[in-house]
């Protein structure tokens, strides 16, 4: 029987160390921390831009309230980082400990990574035998500690994870809002300016109105016509 190579045993070893897919320690710390930037980012880019002004019809208070959204959602975000760190402060390895409650409670329903000592990283494990046996494993992990641990850090995990999923549902949501403002205000920028364009193309040589340009006319009307009434108004 043929020996297996170091890399085979820590690959077929890699359930003993198992976390949830995008739902993991590693990937939520990294979460919050790209979202807390993103709010920051937000917040500055808009104290020197008319973007969002320009998206509440010129109302600066409206646009200012907005703002503030993404200033109270980075405070929510960094106390969810401060509880993450303060969580599972008594131990050890507070990433497998966090890692082993998820996937003991939800292991089954999602997909789970494993930890290959071999390569030092974590990769999809290879088939539902092998996802069994890693969330088989972190339960026996949670199940060894006094029923008073066991429910404490149960409780503190979806705690957690519940104000994760909020506050992840907040950024998304309000991400998407500001993506629209902002890429409707350069869209109706690139039609001011090629409204500027077709206008220059209404005229001959000599600066004269020509009438007969009629192809000139119709694409200068349909780009007007596109233009929101506030745009004429400013």
């Amino acid at each position: 029987m043929r020996q297996l190579t170091k890399a085979e045993q820590c690959r077929a070893m890699m359930y003993k160390r198992s976390m949830v897919s995008k739902l993991n320690y590693t990937d939520i710390r990294e979460s919050l921390d790209d979202m807390m930037a993103m709010c920051s980012d937000i917040q500055c880019a808009e104290q020197d831009d008319d973007t969002l002004i320009n998206a509440f019809d010129g109302n600066e208070d409206e646009a200012h309230e907005f703002i503030l959204q993404f200033s109270d959602l980075e405070y929510d975000i960094e106390n969810l980082q401060n509880q993450f760190d303060e969580m599972f402060g008594y131990s050890d390895d507070p990433e497998r400990d966090f890692n082993d409650v998820t996937v003991a409670l939800i292991g089954k329903w999602f997909s789970l990574l494993g930890f290959d000592a071999y390569r030092e990283d974590y990769f999809e494990l290879s088939d539902d035998y092998f996802e069994n046996l890693g969330t088989e494993e972190c339960q026996k992990r949670v199940m060894r500690k006094t029923k008073k641990e066991m429910l404490e850090s149960i409780g503190l995990t979806m705690a957690f994870l519940l104000k994760f999923a909020d506050v992840e549902y907040r950024y998304r949501t309000m991400e998407a809002t500001f993506n629209i403002f902002r890429d409707e205000n350069i869209r109706m920028l690139k039609t001011v300016k090629e409204i500027d364009e077709k206008y220059k193309d209404l005229f001959d040589e000599h600066g004269r109105f020509d009438k007969y340009r009629y192809k000139q006319i119709r694409e200068f009307d349909k780009l007007v016509s596109e233009l929101p009434d506030k745009y004429w108004v400013e």
